[in-house]
């Protein structure tokens, strides 16, 4: 097959895409497709899920972007189609689409026009003319920004005089081809679509046609798709329809939206019937066909991978190996010196615990994690200096000997035995473990500013967050376009925060719901539409800034990635990562995790108020105290993290209140904790355990 699909969009388009990059993947290979690029609207957060499926999948993948572009201030846009060609090509690329983060934004993330056509900027670079909203096919047939002529797909019936106004912007056409042609040589390309129930895309194809031929410029032939099924047209309606507020037969009888399934991959044999019915000649079609193969053999990217994050420049592994031993030994001696029980367990325990601190040490040197324990540990150790108040642990971290020495963790996992080393790092896992921080969130900037001081301001940043459709914010969503009341949507999603044997948490998909209540499958069949929202579920909606995240580089992180420009729920702009979490560390950026909780910011608060009493009292506390774990079964957890929500909350009450005599001890409590999780819930195991801590089962 000789066709590749060189302009698409995935869900990552946020709206104007439906579909994850890997299904796109999976349809193209299906039809033959050795290759694929994938060109978001605006940005290139779908690169690393591209570059991860095409491997999976055995295609080769091309990176891209479709760009903004406008000048300073304008508020309408032109698209267009951008492709790395080469490793430098890919940094020219992002670093294109950062200076649309913070220089060009306005509304939207913006290229500025004169960018474009500059040489130093663009030269491994591939450029399209782009789609029937693209500077060119602007200047000739009106839109955006070009206000002199009326936009030719609103006149419902052109006349001869219409006719005549557009062909005499020919050669305006023809001028900026030439300034693109003059700054990209054989590099720049423009863009034929088989469109052919549009009367723009069919005037567009032959005025195209026409300057290719008189200046030598080469044809590509596209399908901009923007999801990988023609039966997923619908999906992609809805998700344009709450996109832009609109409803979805009011989208449909637009005369520039498409009425029935056009953007998604075709064969090359649909391609080729669809462009002749656009209004390109066969010959020329079957060469704008043939020549994607060529310009996917041009373009030769890998993602570029990060060197793995030294605690200090230059460190072999070896090096790190040696500083860590050091500071096991150290915070081994500096907890006999703070805590009698420590001490008093150690010594009776003294091999156990030489055991353990070798079986951990052994895996994190194998994975080649010193460094990463050794970075946490600095953070950490800085923050608690400065008198910021850390929590004792979160998490699997919690069952690392290792942590608990190195000062990371203030919980010690010898004296819970069902507290495993293997829950946090597995020896089987190569990605490095997550050791969850929380920091009082009132000072919480301050171990950032930290980090950026110790390891370099263009070194660390946030990591981004993909918020999706899902369960309630899918329903409430669908059904506002769809005209379906709020009472409506409200009622359906009072399944969704119920289970049906009756344990309060909430549902992973909207869909869960209809399948498991009559009630609910009821409200889908009243009010056809309302089932879209099962479709949509998965699908990107926005990005933001993790509310935890922070990535470390050895180097600017520009350099592996492109910087977004974002606001915080603070209302403080800041830089934000084109990636989450997952994708950034394929990438190899460092990711910490460092959670503000209001919750030690009033303990930092009570700390101070009591001048006697310091966070290390807090973190010796004793664990058997009968008042405070009464508290817990008589309901009293209002404010106590992980306990005061409904899941939590419910679990205790089932357990305790009819039974004032009888509490929790802390092993209990872990247990409840656990219990609360989405897994045990739905798998039954919390009301089993509830049963069985109350006598009514063995």
């Amino acid at each position: 097959m000789d066709f590749v699909s060189l302009h698409g969009h995935t869900s990552f388009s946020f709206g104007d895409g439906h579909g994850t990059p890997e299904e796109h993947v999976k349809r193209v290979k299906e039809l033959g497709m050795s290759a694929l690029a994938v060109t978001e609207h605006g940005n290139v957060s779908s690169h690393v899920q591209l570059e991860k499926a095409c491997k999976k999948h055995g295609i080769k993948p091309i990176f891209g972007v479709e760009a903004y572009v406008a000048p300073p201030n304008e508020k309408h846009k032109f698209h267009q189609t951008i492709l790395a060609m080469t490793q430098q090509g890919y940094r020219q690329l992002n670093e294109l689409v950062t200076r649309s983060y913070h220089e060009g934004f306005y509304f939207k993330p913006t290229m500025h026009p004169e960018w474009l056509l500059d040489r130093k900027l663009t030269s491994d670079l591939i450029v399209f003319s782009g789609c029937a909203d693209s500077w060119l096919s602007c200047t000739l047939a009106g839109g955006k920004s070009v206000t002199d002529v009326p936009r030719l797909d609103n006149l419902a019936n052109p006349t001869e005089a219409d006719k005549q106004m557009y062909l005499s912007r020919y050669p305006l056409g023809v001028e900026l081809a030439k300034r693109f042609q003059e700054c990209y040589s054989d590099r720049y390309y423009i863009e034929l679509q088989p469109f052919s129930f549009y009367m723009r895309t069919r005037v567009l194809n032959s005025m195209n046609v026409r300057i290719g031929k008189e200046l030598g410029i080469p044809l590509v032939a596209t399908s901009d798709v923007h999801y990988p099924l023609p039966s997923d047209w619908e999906t992609q309606v809805y998700l344009n329809a709450i996109a832009w507020n609109q409803t979805p037969s009011k989208l449909t009888e637009r005369r520039n939206y498409e009425r029935d399934p056009q953007a998604y991959p075709r064969s090359e044999k649909e391609l080729y019937s669809r462009l002749v019915a656009a209004a390109v000649p066969p010959a020329v079609a079957r060469e704008a066909i043939m020549i994607t193969s060529r310009i996917a053999e041009r373009c030769s990217v890998t993602l570029p991978k990060n060197d793995p994050i030294r605690f200090q420049t230059g460190w072999t592994d070896e090096q790190a190996e040696v500083r860590l031993i050091k500071e096991l030994q150290n915070g081994l001696l500096r907890r006999v010196s703070q805590s009698e029980t420590f001490t008093t367990h150690y010594k009776e325990n003294k091999q156990a615990y030489i055991n353990r601190i070798k079986k951990e040490f052994a895996v994190i040197k194998e994975k080649g994690f010193c460094d990463y324990f050794l970075i946490n540990q600095d953070v950490i150790s800085w923050a608690k200096k400065e008198g910021i108040v850390v929590g004792p642990a979160r998490g699997s971290a919690a069952g690392s000997l290792v942590c608990y020495l190195l000062g990371i963790t203030e919980i010690n996992p010898m004296m819970f035995p069902q507290m495993l080393f293997e829950r946090f790092l597995d020896p089987g896992r190569e990605d490095a473990p997550d050791i969850d921080t929380d920091y009082e969130d009132a000072k919480r900037d301050k171990v950032f500013e930290y980090a950026r001081s110790r390891y370099g301001n263009e070194n660390v940043g946030n990591i981004g967050n993909f918020s999706r459709y899902r369960g309630k914010m899918a329903i409430k969503d669908v059904a506002r376009v769809s005209g379906v009341r709020i009472d409506v949507a409200d009622k359906y999603n009072s399944y969704i925060e119920q289970l049906p044997f009756g344990d309060p948490r909430e549902f992973e998909t909207a869909k869960i719901a209809a399948e498991n209540f009559e009630e609910a499958q009821a409200i889908i069949t009243a009010h056809p539409g309302l089932e879209k929202a099962f479709e949509i579920e998965g699908d990107m909606k926005t990005l933001s800034i993790h509310a935890a995240g922070m990535v470390l580089s050895n180097k600017p992180i520009k350099e592996t990635c492109a910087l977004y420009h974002s606001t915080k729920s603070s209302g403080v702009d800041t830089e934000v990562i084109a990636f989450d979490k997952r994708d950034a560390a394929y990438l190899n950026l460092l990711k910490l995790d460092c959670l503000g909780l209001s919750t030690l910011t009033l303990i930092s608060k009570a700390i101070e108020g009591a001048p006697d009493f310091t966070i290390d009292d807090l973190y010796n506390l004793p664990l058997d105290n009968v008042t405070v774990l009464k508290s817990f079964a008589s309901d009293d957890l209002n404010g106590i993290f992980q306990f005061e929500g409904r899941s939590t909350r419910a679990i205790v009450n089932q357990l305790f209140w009819d039974r004032p005599d009888v509490y929790p001890d802390i092993n209990q409590l872990a247990d409840i904790n656990a219990l609360s999780r989405p897994g045990a819930l739905s798998s039954g195991m919390t009301a089993e355990y509830i049963r069985v801590a109350r006598g009514a089962e063995p």
